[in-house]
């Protein structure tokens, strides 16, 4: 797979799967919604709950939200299982 130039020239990676951590606010949420703006389906970990909902709800049906802590070994465990089965 290649990447394919865009209509101004900027070069556009193919639709991908991508699990964004930091999601619930700032680089991380504007990151989860320019991807899945473009068509890609994005996996979005942050700490807040409610944060992560607001974003999840500007991505749209392809995107998905897991509320924890990535300290938590069992819980990113138990993410990267579900982001597996899921994408």
């Amino acid at each position: 797979m290649g990447v394919a130039p865009a209509a101004h020239g900027a070069l556009v990676a193919p639709l991908v799967n991508v699990l964004v951590t930091g999601a619930s606010s700032g680089i991380g949420a504007a990151l989860a919604v320019a991807l899945s703006d473009r068509g890609d389906q994005v996996g979005l970990i942050g700490r807040s709950q409610a944060k992560l909902d607001a974003v999840v709800a500007k991505c749209g049906p392809a995107c998905v939200g897991w509320a924890m802590d990535l300290g938590s070994l069992d819980d990113a465990a138990r993410v990267a299982v579900e982001a597996w089965d899921r994408f």
